[in-house]
């Protein structure tokens, strides 16, 4: 089927935005519809993850990437429901909604945008960003991720790789910027056929050794990320320790079955590696509510602003179910308790934790800090949740080490003042700014070649 024959997905948003005929039988909409460029961009499957509010985060991202070279956001779609964690109750109603969700999976999003003529240099032709959703242990959607190629290789639709700066060969790299998950990388060896060359660029993934193994120097993928690389983090973490702190024994807590769990396994006879479960959010839903484990007394501060909810409303689909629905959450509590029990019986001194969502870290942190007081908790991931949970838990005396602080103020010694007033760009986390870094790299305009220049552009921001 030609892929303007589609009756919906995101060709039908462009043609409803052009005015177009919808597309029935491969023709009347290719009319209305300019040459534009395509750049695929990884995002986090809403509906069988999580960390839906990784989704939210890395399309703001994009969209102040590309406003801030010279696009103006026209039209979207998206294969996801915005409720995507919740079912109908009504059988049948459930089953429409299964059948519309299994409809629309095969497809990406998309993210369409026009050209500011009111820029001081505006793009040259409209861009479409494609969504491919990932989860952390399947990895690409695989469906999706062929159906933008497909859109690439229909003549009819006179789309064409984005090139940014610095790429002049011919024909053009595929851009993906993405994978958004480390357990991803191996699925998207498995897309990258032959037949193609793709210049990946992520802003999010910290396990960078497994990218190099697996994309190779040489090989048809260029890789690289935007935030640096984990076991680099940890050994300045452990050289900054000897420097400047009391030592101790290092504790490194890392969750089980993604490989982003498995990045950090400990520097030296110091450093102790422990595995904690990775749905601890059928612990996190267990507790009443989110103020469980908040030490809440007379002189607590009193909540300003919305409230720090980490329950989820139900466990997402990427992950092996568990059928003893009262017992488990209390099993893994129990598991948490006794990693609580060797931190204090080993005497450690300092535990640094790693987990692929943030609600985990916060819960984690929560918990340990009021388990194990006496233990100083350090993170790899830099996140404005922690300040905003500071009212109900006792997050004070935490170390980051991360690419990005998070603070405005850093930005005075580290923004590529490019052109335009100064200004100071605030992110929720490292990951969001990252996903910024990298679509500043893919959406500038091209430059003279220069060897990795569009990888050694990353701060944007």
């Amino acid at each position: 089927m030609s892929a303007l024959a589609e009756t919906g997905g995101p060709l039908r948003a462009i043609c409803d935005y052009y005015g177009g005929v919808p597309p029935k039988a491969g023709h009347g909409c290719s009319a209305a519809m300019p040459p534009f460029s395509v750049l695929l961009a990884a995002v986090p499957n809403p509906e069988k993850t999580h960390v839906a509010l990784y989704l939210d985060r890395v399309i703001q991202s994009l969209l102040g990437a590309a406003q801030d070279e010279g696009y103006s956001m026209a039209t979207f779609w998206l294969p996801w429901d915005a409720d995507a964690q919740k079912l109908e109750a009504d059988p049948e109603k459930r089953e429409r909604q299964l059948q519309r969700r299994r409809a629309q999976e095969p497809y990406p999003g998309l993210l369409y945008f026009i050209p500011d003529r009111s820029a001081a240099r505006p793009p040259g032709m409209p861009l479409a960003i494609l969504l491919i959703s990932e989860t952390p242990t399947s990895g690409i959607n695989k469906a999706a991720f062929r159906q933008a190629l497909a859109y690439l290789d229909d003549p009819s639709l006179h789309a064409t790789p984005l090139r940014h700066r610095g790429d002049s060969t011919s024909p053009p790299a595929v851009p993906y910027l993405g994978p958004f998950f480390s357990g991803s990388l191996p699925s998207l060896a498995d897309l990258a056929g032959p037949d193609k060359r793709f210049e990946a660029i992520s802003g999010s993934i910290t396990h960078h050794s497994l990218g190099q193994t697996i994309f190779p120097a040489g090989s048809n993928v260029q890789f690289s990320s935007m935030v640096e690389d984990d076991d680099l983090a940890a050994k300045a973490f452990f050289r900054y320790v000897d420097d400047h702190l009391a030592r101790g024994k290092i504790a490194i807590l890392s969750e089980s079955g993604t490989a982003y769990g498995g990045v950090i396994e400990g520097g030296g006879a110091e450093v102790i590696s422990i595995r904690y479960p990775r749905e601890i959010s059928r612990v996190r839903n267990a507790y009443k509510d989110s103020d469980a484990l908040a030490s809440r007394g007379k002189d607590a501060p009193v909540q300003q602003g919305l409230p720090l909810v980490l329950r989820d409303d139900e466990a997402g689909r990427d992950s092996v179910p568990q059928f003893a629905a009262q017992q488990s959450p209390v099993s893994q509590e129990a598991v948490l308790l006794g990693i609580a029990d060797t931190l204090r019986r080993e005497h450690v001194k300092y535990a640094g934790l790693v987990a692929t969502d943030v609600v985990d870290l916060l819960f984690l942190s929560r918990f340990l800090r009021i388990a194990c007081p006496d233990v100083r908790l350090f993170l790899f991931d830099s996140d404005l949740l922690f300040i905003r949970g500071l009212e109900s838990a006792p997050f004070q005396g935490m170390l980051i080490v991360s690419t990005y602080p998070l603070f405005s103020q850093n930005q005075l010694w580290t923004q590529d003042q490019r052109r335009g007033p100064p200004r100071r760009l605030l992110f929720a986390s490292a990951a969001a700014q990252g996903v910024y870094n990298a679509g500043r790299a893919f959406f500038g305009p091209p430059e003279p070649a220069v060897p990795g220049a569009c990888h050694a552009a990353a701060n944007s921001s």
